[in-house]
């Protein structure tokens, strides 16, 4: 114990490696059918038709991604998952984002709640 303290003051350490290391909370990206059955155990409509909107099931940043459908007259339902820490997910939706959000009108967002994967 003399030496190892004798080391330390000295500035040659104690020795021993420090093999602590800062933990994580790495999230895995969601895949397009891990969020349709995510979105669909939530309850939240959503359906995949002929001719899908532009950027349907892109992947985003971060491992998320968007689920894209036609609502209406020139409407789009945009829902975005997002991958948290803990095996969660947060899920945002835009009710009939009107021409995808194009020319700066969007809906406001309907619902954001974050659910377990």
């Amino acid at each position: 114990m003399k030496t190892g303290f004798a080391n330390i003051v000295s500035g040659q350490g104690s020795g021993q490696a420090n093999t602590s290391q800062p933990t994580t909370s790495a999230v895995s990206p969601i895949s397009a059918a891990e969020a349709q059955a995510i979105v669909a155990a939530q309850n939240i409509q959503y359906r995949e038709e002929q001719g899908e909107p532009a950027g349907n099931k892109t992947s985003l940043a971060g491992g998320g991604i968007v689920l894209k459908q036609y609502a209406g007259a020139q409407g789009i339902d945009i829902i975005k998952l997002t991958p948290k820490p803990g095996n969660k997910v947060n899920i945002t939706v835009q009710n009939g984002s009107l021409r995808d959000g194009q020319a700066g009108e969007t809906a406001p967002i309907s619902q954001n709640i974050t659910v377990d994967r």
